[in-house]
């Protein structure tokens, strides 16, 4: 009725979820004017998907990215980037401030209200924990029901278009697939547990560092645009002081961050292969392929080499510049069931 009295009318068209939110369709190929959606938030605020200029999917760019909206605003995108390539949360919330300012300038998308989530299981059902932050299939593994039985019967409404997570960004596809997995960890109340991994990678654990090292011209850093290139004169990087300068010549000390990541052992597939260390490598690379159709290869990009030790130990050693905030939640690109025989005969690994 607001956009009416503007002079404005509006057709709706309710395409199906599988549609809006496939892989080739709607969303992912900004194939439409206006669009009305749930969008689900996570414990920590990230974003660079979702607002970098060079986020916005285009036959360019394979389609890679969330900007859905075409939303391109320098100071903005500066921000975003910068907000998320930090361990300095006070520098991250400065940030962030910049990238609202520069949304409510623009009014690029608006947030009509916080949608309210209800969920109900019966009373069999043990450890059932919904939460704000986490997805309520999360802690699935914990389920019990106080009859003994062996099947619960779960009501979604609506299907994913894929169990694939890799080129699918939704919470209904999210709901489904923890059924399957165990995830590195999970984000109840605004924070991190682990769970596949046998503890937090962080600094002060020992399992991560962050050093200074020396780079000079030719070698591959991560630029304030977030993204992997050649360092070279008038390329902008932030120093290991924290300051950002527009490269000239000879060497210049940045930030590189390395993560080891332990998992538990004893973890299987559904068919009782133990979980193994060319799981890990087959889903570096088919996560990491330029054609894999993934939602975002931006992680990707920033990863200069994983170092695959053991069945459940790996090595990610990024970029020098990056800086993720949430390295400590698990740095690697999950796991594929390597083994697994497909309908030719061939393996996983072998295709």
């Amino acid at each position: 009725r607001q956009m009416a009295a503007c002079g404005i009318q509006i057709i709706p068209t309710y395409a199906p979820a599988s549609w809006w939110f496939g892989s080739s369709t709607g969303l992912r190929r900004r194939d439409f004017e206006l669009g009305a959606f749930a969008l689900s938030g996570q414990a920590d605020p990230g974003g660079q998907t979702l607002y970098a200029c060079n986020q916005i999917p285009l036959p360019s760019n394979n389609w890679e990215g969330q900007n859905y909206m075409g939303w391109c605003n320098e100071r903005a995108s500066r921000a975003i980037i910068a907000a998320n390539n930090t361990l300095d949360r006070a520098e991250r919330i400065r940030q962030y401030a910049i990238v609202q300012e520069e949304f409510t300038k623009d009014m690029v998308s608006l947030p009509l209200f916080n949608r309210l989530e209800t969920y109900a299981a019966t009373n069999r059902l043990k450890n059932f924990k919904p939460n704000p932050t986490e997805y309520y299939t999360a802690n699935a593994d914990e389920w019990e029901l106080t009859d003994n039985g062996d099947t619960i019967v779960l009501g979604l409404t609506q299907e994913p278009q894929t169990m694939w997570s890799l080129i699918e960004s939704a919470a209904v596809q999210r709901v489904a697939v923890n059924l399957l997995g165990v995830p590195a960890t999970t984000t109840y109340d605004y924070d991190y547990q682990p769970v596949g991994l046998d503890g937090l990678s962080t600094i002060e654990s020992g399992r991560a560092t962050n050093a200074d090292v020396e780079v000079k011209e030719g070698d591959i850093v991560w630029n304030t645009d977030g993204e992997a290139v050649p360092l070279a004169p008038g390329v902008e990087i932030v120093t290991a002081d924290g300051e950002t300068i527009t490269y000239q010549s000879g060497t210049v000390k940045m930030k590189q961050l390395t993560v080891t990541d332990k998992w538990i052992s004893g973890i299987k597939w559904e068919d009782g292969e133990p979980l193994k260390k060319a799981d890990f490598e087959l889903a570096y690379k088919i996560n990491c392929d330029p054609d894999s159709g993934a939602t975002s290869l931006t992680y990707c990009n920033s990863i200069k080499s994983i170092d695959f030790k053991s069945d459940t130990e790996y090595t990610v050693t990024f970029h020098p510049g990056v800086q993720w905030p949430t390295y400590f939640a698990g740095a690697g690109l999950g796991a594929y069931p390597s083994h697994q025989v497909l309908s030719d005969g061939r393996k996983l690994a072998d295709v």
